[in-house]
């Protein structure tokens, strides 16, 4: 499934949420909380104060705390009770921040942003592996499930979420591209980018990163040269029975680098076994996920164990 095709899957997984998100009526939750308050709790501090060995500790953010992100931590399990909330802060959390775990429950609320005020800074959510686990016999394994009337909230940057048609060809064995708009300020030095295959073999889709971005923002140096030629002009078609049309087949290109992303941990690479982490939000749960990045996700042959999925969730999905 994911991991058969892998590129293809991320692609079509973070165009399909920037799709989706157009057309989505988006609850905006600001929730009010004081942080000088002394309910209000850092998260390395909640592990800290956990039992257990480092990297294997079982952390509860407990009824009635408030706890935010303030730093990157491993532990083994992550439970968010039902009126307990783990928040993302842009103004206190260090620029660079993961979370590791083996699995994390959301029964309660875990928020980083809302839409009118994006999470600005990089989180990483890295899923574990687990040898105690059998994934076909429990969902926990790589896990972060939503249930009960737990939200899960991540809404990222969208500052490079917008698509393009290039406007030259891409040749092979060149490294420019060539695009319609300014990408100035959106796109930066090692962000990674996807060239779509304007071929019959959808192998020739092509990943590179951002070496350069021009003055004008329309020119992007690519790291390497391209493998394949990709197409990059539109065509003039003189049709004896409804005239002259123009037809554009130029090659897609996206930015996939999101600043908030979910992925398995590279420590036990999922491409060995094709066991990945997931992302289910089961009955009564709610999730508004926005530029968000999905790397290397999904358990392939296991039902129900896909990147993301709403799982029985009827007419609430």
């Amino acid at each position: 499934m994911f991991f058969n095709r892998q590129k293809i899957s991320i692609i079509a997984f973070v165009l399909l949420l920037i799709v989706s998100y157009q057309n989505f009526t988006y609850v905006n939750y600001e929730v009010a909380y004081d942080y000088e308050s002394s309910t209000v709790l850092k998260l390395s501090t909640v592990v800290a104060s956990s039992a257990g060995l480092p990297g294997d500790k079982n952390v509860i953010i407990r009824n009635g705390t408030v706890v935010y992100v303030d730093q990157s931590v491993d532990v083994g399990s992550l439970m968010i009770e039902p009126t307990g909330q783990l928040h993302c802060d842009s103004d206190k959390a260090q620029d660079v921040i993961e979370i590791k775990a083996k699995n994390i429950s959301v029964n309660g609320l875990f928020q980083c942003g809302t839409k009118n005020n994006r999470y600005l800074k990089n989180l990483t959510i890295s899923l574990k592996h687990d040898s105690s686990l059998d994934p076909k016999e429990t969902n926990l394994y790589r896990a972060l499930n939503v249930s009960g009337n737990g939200k899960l909230i991540l809404t990222g940057s969208n500052r490079n979420t917008t698509w393009y048609k290039i406007s030259e060809h891409l040749n092979k064995d060149t490294r420019e591209l060539l695009l319609p708009s300014s990408v100035a300020g959106k796109w930066s030095q090692l962000d990674r980018v996807v060239v779509a295959p304007t071929s019959y073999d959808l192998n020739q889709v092509e990943e590179f990163l951002v070496d350069s971005v021009s003055v004008d923002g329309r020119t992007v140096t690519l790291n390497k040269n391209a493998l394949y030629k990709h197409w990059g002009r539109p065509q003039v078609i003189n049709a004896l029975k409804n005239g002259t049309k123009i037809l554009n087949q130029s090659a897609e290109v996206a930015n996939l680098t999101r600043n908030i992303k979910i992925q398995s941990d590279a420590s036990h690479d999922p491409n060995v076994d094709q066991l990945g982490g997931h992302v289910m939000i089961m009955g009564g749960g709610f999730a508004a996920i926005d530029s968000v990045e999905f790397y290397k996700m999904g358990q392939a042959g296991i039902m129900a164990r896909y990147p993301f999925h709403w799982h029985q969730q009827m007419a609430a999905g």
